[in-house]
């Protein structure tokens, strides 16, 4: 409950951190969360300072085993759902560890 508290205002911090018409979304559930943007750029420059600094204040951290930067086209999971674009369009599927894990 507190690391879900913890991430109030995180969305606001990361929004405020990059430039204007940068296209950014954000997604979370309690401590959990994923952040895209129009480039690896974006990304590096301005949202992963924002959320380690953010964090800092919170005196926690960005967990460098649970993140990595990959291109949408790749995809990544988040809570048992890749999300992966192909044209067009966004396509959100089960993953695969998640289908594994209900089989057993």
């Amino acid at each position: 409950m507190l690391a879900n508290m913890a991430l109030d205002g995180l969305e606001k911090a990361i929004v405020d951190a990059v430039p204007r018409r940068s296209r950014i979304n954000f997604g979370r559930y309690a401590d959990d969360f994923f952040v895209t943007a129009k480039s690896r750029m974006i990304i590096e420059r301005y949202i992963i300072p924002a959320c380690v600094k953010f964090l800092a204040v919170r005196g926690l951290e960005l967990s460098e085993e649970k993140s990595k930067i990959t291109h949408i086209k790749d995809g990544f999971t988040f809570l048992g759902q890749t999300f992966r674009k192909r044209g067009n369009k966004l396509h959100i599927t089960p993953s695969k560890e998640g289908v594994l894990a209900l089989s057993c």
